[in-house]
């Protein structure tokens, strides 16, 4: 029993070391910013206004023609609602999100790379600032999946990439409102 799990590891220490020698395996930072597509109200009784919507987060790259791509990214969505129709309430809601891709390098050299990505994300609602209409936690999705994809331009360290998010849930139960998103967002990786 033993033995088997001292070749194992030798295995995984193997591998590791394979997957690093090779610059597999590439991480970085990006920021962005999320255009909404969809503009229907989140219920009855709470009109959408206006939004701006941005994300901060790591990524994670392994592979070289063909890759997948994961990483953590926090989303912060700030808009401006109006209560049945009398009170005007400025919200903030921040989501956390782990996306995970696959991707193919259409183009690749030492310098450029263009590539298209396809995946899925899980995105958590994590922060509701306060409000003065009681609206909680607890009257949102908090768990939301989402199907992403777009692509992406590397030049040296620097990473623009444009995208869309189509999220399967909706914002609240019984709405019609959800997270559609264009997104772009510039990063580096290393």
């Amino acid at each position: 029993m033993i033995i088997k799990k001292i070749l194992l590891l030798v295995v995984c220490l193997f591998l590791l070391h394979t997957v690093f020698s090779q610059d597999l395996v590439q991480w970085g930072i990006k920021f962005g910013f999320d255009v909404p597509t969809n503009t229907k109200d989140f219920n009855a009784d709470l009109a959408y206004k206006k939004t701006i919507n941005y994300n901060v987060g790591l990524q994670l790259r392994v592979g070289e023609r063909w890759f997948g791509q994961t990483g953590v990214e926090y989303h912060i969505n700030k808009c401006s609602l109006l209560w049945q129709d009398t009170s005007h309430q400025d919200m903030e809601l921040g989501y956390l999100s782990i996306p995970l891709q696959a991707g193919f390098h259409i183009i690749q050299s030492e310098k450029v790379a263009f590539r298209a990505m396809l995946g899925v994300q899980y995105r958590a609602l994590v922060r509701l600032s306060k409000n003065d209409i009681g609206i909680e936690n607890n009257h949102f999705n908090i768990h939301n999946f989402d199907f992403i994809g777009g692509l992406g331009l590397d030049i040296y360290s620097f990473t623009l990439d444009f995208g869309y998010r189509k999220t399967v849930n909706p914002i609240m139960p019984n709405s019609k409102h959800y997270r559609d998103m264009f997104i772009m967002s510039v990063g580096l990786i290393f």
